[in-house]
């Protein structure tokens, strides 16, 4: 497997391969037929279903994608830091017009999920063969393997703006040719710029890691060479992908400056703690490791920034050692964990959180996060463990040629490909995609905004985004990051909000204001979802709606009640 003949042309289209392969048996069929797709606790790949769509419309229609009107109806909103993730909604777009937004969004999505634990893995083997120049086929695999299946990346395939690593190893990956003795200006820093816009227009979050990145790689570089960085060949080139970066963020920098500024802001340090990433989670397996998974630890909570997704693979961390131990290259060992360490440390956040319990013990993140602006972008430090995922791939490949050197055995090589083979099978989060529920034929086209209740529901939120692709209407809300408009204004000072907001409203609501309230806004249907409303509630709604004047009742078996005006 490490004969230097491998080496060739062959070697990248053999990972190819493996990857491929591998990523089909995680998931098998199943997803190629629209009917199950690839999720995650909080359902947001559904906003990836209304982000494909939108995309669509938007072109279609001459409007600016960067700004709608269709969700906060009507004052809308920008979308600037949503994450849009346009690239993969143009590549949505032809499965969508040849299948349909009910079964086109879903099949681009996970055909999109798949590819990126495919190119992910590529991108690293190709990383770690730059690295390590030349050696064998085994330590660019096995790097492939760490980053491309990783559990932080299986685990986040239901958001592509996090999940989607390929891009953001791309980006390192040309990064590092500048560093190279034959850097050519325009060559390099075109194809730097290329990576840069990729990652821009995937996720800003991996954009915000890139940054960082470049920082962090700037300063190891810096000790250990840094003459080599202020060369007018690599400056030239940094100058090419700065302006080439800067045209093509353009649309992001109108949407930033031109629409109105987010509600949001900036997130306080202290909810970034919820959302940092547990250190024990870095060495105990989580429940959705095949190999592991029987020795969870049950005292890491799941979900989100608590613990499980950042697992690293015992294998990972041994190879990682052994490449600071035993690596000829040591002092390039020590630049990949130096980097490292330095996404470790953000992706704990601002305090130590250990079992899931924060400890109270202040952390660099803290004092970073007021001297880095950067951070303030993304309020989820458990993030930042994809650059470290990274970093530990090449160290993982540089610690397999060194146990290749010690140890001297034909059988290493293999041996390492095998388990960490094993390490990389995770079981993919896969659920049975809800059909749209047919209450929406009939709504598509009869104009008026759609009101949604209950008004304020983080999971019915992202419902609602989706199920919007199938009847088209304004609706008042949506799951939309730093909207830049207060949810349900049209509804502000309105006795029909009071009355939506809690049965006692209702008691006091004139019906006759309320149906002068629904006809003035434009109103064209109210819908009431049973399942995240109680009985209560829903029956006080219904009374002061009946009494307003609806044109017709509906009731639709997916659990919506339907008014019409």
């Amino acid at each position: 497997m490490d004969h230097p003949g491998s080496e060739g042309r062959r070697g990248p289209l053999l990972a190819l391969g493996l990857y491929g392969v591998l990523a089909l048996a995680l998931t098998g069929p199943r997803l190629l037929t629209g009917q199950r797709q690839i999720t995650d606790g909080w359902a947001d790949h559904e906003i990836f279903y209304w982000n494909f769509w939108w995309l669509g419309r938007a072109l279609a229609g001459g409007q600016d994608p960067w700004y709608t009107t269709l969700v906060f109806h009507p004052a809308g909103t920008s979308l600037g830091f949503h994450p849009t993730s346009y690239l993969n909604g143009l590549l949505s777009l032809p499965l969508q017009w040849l299948l349909g937004p009910e079964r086109g969004v879903v099949i681009a999505y996970n055909l999109i999920a798949l590819a990126s634990l495919v190119l992910a893995a590529q991108v690293a083997f190709l990383l770690a063969r730059q690295v390590l120049g030349h050696g064998g086929l085994a330590a660019p695999l096995v790097a492939g393997l760490v980053y491309g299946f990783s559990a932080y990346h299986v685990w986040h395939l239901g958001r592509l703006h996090v999940g989607g690593l390929e891009w953001l190893g791309l980006f390192v990956l040309a990064l590092l040719r500048l560093l190279r003795d034959d850097v050519r200006p325009v060559r390099d820093g075109l194809l730097l710029a290329g990576a840069t816009v990729l990652v821009l227009y995937t996720s800003l979050t991996n954009t915000a890691s890139a940054a960082l990145f470049t920082l962090a790689l700037a300063v190891g570089a810096a000790f250990t060479d840094g003459a080599r960085l202020l060369r007018r060949r690599v400056l030239a080139a940094a100058g090419v992908c700065g302006a080439v970066t800067l045209l093509a963020a353009a649309p992001f920098l109108h949407a930033w400056l031109a629409y109105p500024r987010p509600v949001q802001g900036a997130r306080s340090v202290e909810e970034n703690v919820a959302y940092s990433a547990d250190p024990a989670g870095y060495v105990l397996p989580g429940r959705n490791s095949v190999l592991y998974g029987a020795m969870a630890s049950r005292r890491l909570p799941a979900g989100e920034g608590r613990g499980e997704e950042v697992f690293a693979g015992y294998l990972t961390l041994l190879l990682a050692g052994a490449a600071l131990a035993l690596a000829a290259e040591r002092r390039k060992a020590w630049l990949w964990a130096g980097i490292g360490a330095f996404f470790l440390v953000l992706s704990l956040g601002p305090s130590l959180k250990l079992l899931g319990h924060d400890t109270g013990v202040p952390l660099p993140y803290r004092v970073l996060y007021e001297v880095l602006p950067i951070l303030k972008v993304n309020r989820t430090p458990v993030r930042y463990a994809a650059p470290l995922m990274l970093c530990l791939a090449v160290l993982a490949a540089l610690g397999v040629r060194a146990l290749r050197r010690r140890l001297a055995g034909r059988w290493v090589a293999p041996a390492l490909v095998v388990v960490a083979l094993a390490e990389s099978l995770f079981h993919v989060p896969v659920a049975a995609r809800e059909p749209a529920p047919a209450l929406y034929a009939a709504m598509a086209g009869s104009g008026g905004v759609v009101i949604n209740v209950p008004l304020y529901h983080a999971r019915l939120e992202r419902r609602i985004m989706y199920h919007q692709i199938f009847h088209g209407l304004p609706v008042t809300t949506a799951c939309i990051p730093r909207s830049s408009t207060v949810p349900h204004q049209l509804l502000e000072a309105t006795q029909l909000r009071a009355c939506l907001l809690e049965p006692a409203g209702c008691a006091r609501a004139d019906p006759a204001v309320v149906a002068r309230e629904i006809r003035e806004r434009g109103i064209g249907w109210v819908l009431l979802h049973t399942r995240f409303l109680t009985p209560e509630a829903l029956a006080a709604a219904e009374g002061v709606l009946s009494r307003a004047g609806a044109r017709e009742r509906r009731e639709d078996p997916s659990g919506i009640v339907a008014y019409r005006f």
